[in-house]
């Protein structure tokens, strides 16, 4: 979605200016973020209702995703409706969040 978002966003002034003073400790501070939201979202919701629900389990996992996203600029948070559930069903037919 990096390239995407950055193909689209670099002249979002809004998406620029949300960002501007978030690059201080990058890539470990980012790298590290992504590993427990992956966990949270796509492992621990969507893995633990997927067992009774199945790939309705997508849904679940993914609308919370875009949630917490709310109050980004919205070029992010359009993103995230197609990444929240895209990457849920990639890691859904792997069996990874990883």
């Amino acid at each position: 979605m990096t390239p995407l978002l950055y193909a689209f966003g670099r002249y979002d002034p809004a998406l620029n200016a949300y960002y501007r003073g978030l690059t201080v400790g990058l890539p470990w501070t980012t790298l590290l973020g992504l590993i427990g939201w992956e966990f949270l979202f796509r492992g621990w919701i969507l893995f633990g209702y997927a067992r009774q629900l199945g790939p309705e389990a997508l849904w679940l996992q993914s609308v919370p995703f875009v949630l917490v996203h709310i109050g980004k600029p919205e070029l992010e948070t359009f993103f995230t409706v197609i990444g929240g559930f895209g990457f849920g069903w990639l890691e859904w037919r792997t069996k990874s969040f990883v």
